[in-house]
């Protein structure tokens, strides 16, 4: 039997790479772990990442059946012929199947399938996910069972405020009337009161810890 490799990609901040093999996960690794950048936050492809996963898993680039590619506050079907090219001449792959993955089912799925239960209802609640429309994800609700996962609702919020971590985005005094109207994802919001609380940029985690 021939084994059935699968590559996914996550460009953006906290970028890495995972290999699946008949449907089970071989390894995953974040691009941080190798370029030693923080969230290592980057347009480019997560390429230390990408060969290190395929390294472990011993799987050359030829060998791989599909490429999974997910981003963030966009619209991945536009720059998927862009993705598709940079993929195959990085790899020197020219037929690998390259797709794009929306930001919110990436997160649905990750979560459901390296889970050891066999149903479940997943709820995503994330900073923003990709461009719907003229708006962004916000919050996502599915349905899983076996191996199907379902969207069965999804919120969506305004596109952003100005940067974060800037008092006019998270202080009522220093908001615009426009920005406090806006309607923003729960990690947003819990963005702002990181920064209430004292906490700077990329910090949230220690709210959450907290």
């Amino acid at each position: 039997m021939v084994s059935r490799h699968s590559l996914g990609v996550h460009i953006g901040h906290d970028r890495g790479a995972a290999l699946v093999t008949d449907g089970q996960l071989v390894a995953q690794l974040a691009e941080e772990r190798l370029d030693r950048r923080k969230h290592s936050n980057s347009p480019g492809l997560p390429l230390k990442s990408i060969s290190a996963v395929l390294d472990i898993g011993r799987v050359r680039p030829c060998d791989v059946g599909i490429v999974g590619v997910s981003y963030t506050n966009i619209e991945i079907d536009r720059i998927l012929p862009l993705l598709r090219d940079e993929i195959r001449d990085a790899f020197d792959t020219p037929s690998v199947e390259v797709v794009g993955v929306d930001h919110h089912d990436c997160h649905a799925w990750s979560a459901y399938f390296t889970s050891d239960v066999d149903a479940a209802l997943v709820l995503v609640a994330d900073g923003s996910g990709d461009i719907s429309g003229n708006r962004l994800e916000a919050e996502s609700v599915y349905v899983a069972e076996g191996d199907v996962i379902e969207v069965i609702d999804r919120r969506l919020q305004d596109f952003g405020l100005a940067r974060m971590s800037r008092r006019n985005s998270f202080l009522l005094p220093y908001m615009n009337d426009l920005d406090r109207k806006k309607d923003i994802s729960l990690g947003h919001k819990y963005e702002q009161f990181t920064y209430v609380v004292g906490f700077e940029q990329r910090e949230a985690g220690k709210t959450m810890g907290l």
